[in-house]
């Protein structure tokens, strides 16, 4: 593949994958829809989000540009980490709300 003149092959795309795509996905939530957490099911790893900004493993560098984190309402009382995608298994209807609370917070 080719972007502007410059050749990017599979591997160089690995690589990047690798570096700037975190294994696991992140929710915001804030104390008013902390509740919809539970959707998540047994999953989910549901951090304080004080916790969770003084967590050392959460707080790479490449994890906190890939999810813009300094963006992040400071309403936001509880994180939610997931497997990737888990997020595919709920129902429509209830992906629309949280993704709808993610805009919110400016996790988007």
């Amino acid at each position: 593949m080719e972007i502007k003149g410059v050749s990017i092959n599979r591997d160089i795309l690995n690589d990047w994958i690798q570096k700037a795509v975190p294994k696991y996905d992140l929710y915001f939530f804030t104390e008013e829809n902390k509740s919809l957490i539970d959707a998540f099911g047994s999953n989910a790893l549901v951090m304080p989000a004080d916790n969770f900004y003084q967590n050392p493993y959460f707080n790479e560098f490449d994890t906190v540009n890939s999810y813009r984190q300094w963006q992040i309402t400071k309403d936001v009382t509880m994180v939610c980490i997931l497997p990737p995608n888990h997020i595919l298994t709920l129902n429509e209807k209830m992906r629309r709300e949280i993704f709808e609370i993610q805009k919110t917070v400016n996790s988007v």
